[in-house]
């Protein structure tokens, strides 16, 4: 069910390579263009404002990046039940356009779930709504139900295009809107005229078809299970071995009991991937263009409850340090992966940020009492606010009646405990804005030079995406410690000789990859020259073997074989960190597809020493 995961690796680092402007330019519409099997002809004006319109929906920030989460783990499940009904591939866009893929998203006219179904439309096709079922918010259920409205509608428009709009103004309403001529039609010719809806699903699918054609390496992605008849939520996490409150958010369309038999209903829920590439993508992806979280005013204090650990607004949490990412986190709160992304709002493969804020609990729905109200700042988003109070960011958006997609401008006045009047004017405060750094001459950086060899370097780059051509200063490694702590510098990208240079220093926005390719390197060649495992994170600063007088060096393996018994409780991700090994590792050495685990089973683990 699960596919498309693998795609090349220039198709992964182009959609984390830079700011969402760059992103944007580089939409492209076309005079002709296909949905559902029509062949659309695009007047002049109306490619222009689809082309606006779907640059449009790449804004958003740490928002977009979450909605291509979601649509990342949900969309090979629509596609597959589409698939099996007999729909159209191209009506996919249309839960993202409905809901943004979130189960129990609720509308002004009170339409539910992942298609935005009113309850008589939902019962009238088939799906279950009371209150112990709601499969208005099962992705399986209302796209079922999806599919049967849909064909439905065909059955007399005989144009998918023309049962798109349907789908917003009914049977009967989309007859004002359509002309009988084109009937049965595999061609249109279509011009600014054309319904906004339907303009509005096209541009949907002009901004993410590029984005799903190769779905990347997921650190999780979602199955599905259908054997629950009769079972609770409690008993089918059991038998899944997963956490029973992650499968409840996975399956809000169990309100409540046991699911009912008579019929099949499924569950999604999260597993770990093979892969865990992105990983080591560039920062320019993370929320923020990677900037150090704006401070916060009025920030309610923590109360110390251990070495790192600090409360605020009764959770458990801690401030991120360098260097760390979601995995380290997670072990010190002594929690999931999955938890803790879900607890955070964050995507799986975020990278994070020292100064950040992250909790080992859920976060609460409003803040702690006496503070009513937040100033928001230059910087800062609608994320930084929620962490730093320990609010959901859900619930904060909600109270201050704004979307995932709203920008923050400074000096909002955001409620934090009591929701906004829907008549109440947004108000705005004065704000001071930080003084920005003029930027200091450029002076020569030479990487570190081994202790047998000189090295040689280039002079340094400017920063990516600088809109001048600011030069700025690259704090030089002393020469005597060339094994080192990592060192700060600044924001530069260097550029070191591929022929002669032994060491390589790491500065921000950098990868693995970019680093390899700079000194004509595989990935795996440059881990172990370095002696690092598969998924070691990179420091700022940091110094890294790039040539070993001439020639790339293999590791000398010392290898001895252990036989682990999977416990109860135990994941693919857990014993990997046990043994110091990635899961890739793990999959190959038994031969294993996926990460799934059962009680009892034997892993082969092969221990490795790099000399």
């Amino acid at each position: 069910m699960i596919k498309k995961f693998v795609g090349g690796l220039s198709l992964i680092l182009s959609l984390f390579i830079g700011m969402q402007s760059v992103m944007a330019q580089k939409i492209k519409v076309s005079e002709t263009m296909y949905f559902a099997g029509v062949k659309l002809q695009l007047s002049k004006s109306l490619q222009a404002e689809l082309k606006k319109e779907a640059e449009q929906l790449h804004r958003g920030g740490v928002y977009f990046d979450q909605k291509l989460q979601r649509i990342y783990a949900y969309m090979p499940v629509i596609e597959e039940v589409m698939k099996e009904e007999g729909l159209p591939e191209d009506f996919k866009y249309l839960p993202i356009q409905e809901s943004s893929l979130i189960g129990d998203a609720v509308s002004s006219s009170n339409a539910v779930g992942f298609w935005q179904f009113k309850k008589p439309t939902a019962l009238e096709v088939g799906m279950r709504v009371d209150g112990s079922v709601d499969e208005r918010m099962s992705i399986t259920g209302a796209t079922k139900g999806a599919a049967n409205y849909l064909k439905k509608h065909n059955r007399y428009l005989d144009n998918w295009v023309h049962t798109l709009l349907s789908y917003y103004a009914g049977l009967g309403g989309v007859k004002r809107h359509i002309n009988n001529k084109y009937k049965g039609a595999k061609s249109m010719k279509v011009d600014t005229k054309l319904h906004w809806y339907v303009k509005k699903t096209l541009a949907h699918k002009i901004a993410f078809e590029s984005y799903l054609e190769n779905i990347p390496p997921q650190k999780y992605y979602l199955k599905t299970y259908n054997r629950g008849s009769g079972k609770t939520m409690r008993q089918v996490a059991y038998e899944l071995k997963i956490d029973e409150d992650i499968l409840k958010d996975y399956n809000l369309w169990l309100k409540k009991g046991r699911v009912p038999t008579g019929k099949t209903y499924t569950f999604v829920y999260p597993i770990e991937g093979p892969s865990r590439a992105l990983d080591r993508l560039s920062p320019a992806y993370a929320h923020n263009d990677g900037n150090v979280p704006a401070e916060i005013k009025d920030y309610p204090a923590w109360r110390r409850v251990g070495d790192r650990v600090k409360k605020i607004n009764g959770i458990r949490g801690i401030v991120a340090q360098r260097g760390e990412d979601i995995s380290d986190l997670a072990t010190i709160g002594k929690v999931s992966e999955i938890k803790f992304i879900k607890y955070n709002d964050i995507p799986a493969h975020r990278l994070v940020h020292e100064g950040e804020i992250f909790y080992f609990k859920r976060k609460k729905r409003k803040a702690p009492k006496g503070v009513d109200f937040h100033i928001a700042q230059y910087g800062e988003t609608m994320w930084d606010v929620a962490q730093h109070y320990g609010i959901k960011l859900k619930s904060l958006l909600k109270k201050n009646r704004m979307h995932e997609f709203d920008p923050l401008k400074p000096g909002r006045k955001l409620f934090l405990r009591d929701t906004r009047a829907s008549r109440q004017a947004i108000e705005y405060v004065e704000v001071e804005e930080p003084q920005k750094q003029a930027p200091q001459a450029k002076q020569e950086w030479k990487p570190l030079p081994a202790p047998e060899e000189k090295s040689a370097g280039g002079e340094a780059e400017k920063e990516y995406n600088s809109p001048k051509s600011e030069e700025v200063v690259v704090e030089q490694v002393p020469e005597e410690k060339p094994q080192s702590s990592p060192k700060k510098v600044s924001r530069a990208e260097t550029e070191p000789s591929a022929s002669t240079s032994t060491y390589h220093t790491v500065v921000k926005g950098e990868t693995y990859y970019g680093i390899s390719r700079k000194y004509q390197l595989s990935v795996e060649d440059l881990l172990a020259l370095n002696g690092l495992a598969e998924n070691a994170p990179l420091s700022i600063g940091q110094q890294l073997k790039v040539k070993n007088g001439g020639v790339t060096a293999k590791p000398k393996l010392i290898s001895s074989d252990k036989i682990h018994k999977v416990q109860k409780g135990e994941t693919m991700y857990k014993i990997s960190k046990q043994y110091g090994v990635s899961v890739e590792d793990i999959l190959k050495w038994n031969n294993k597809k996926d990460a799934s685990l059962s009680i009892g089973e034997e892993l082969k683990i092969l221990s490795s020493l790099t000399q």
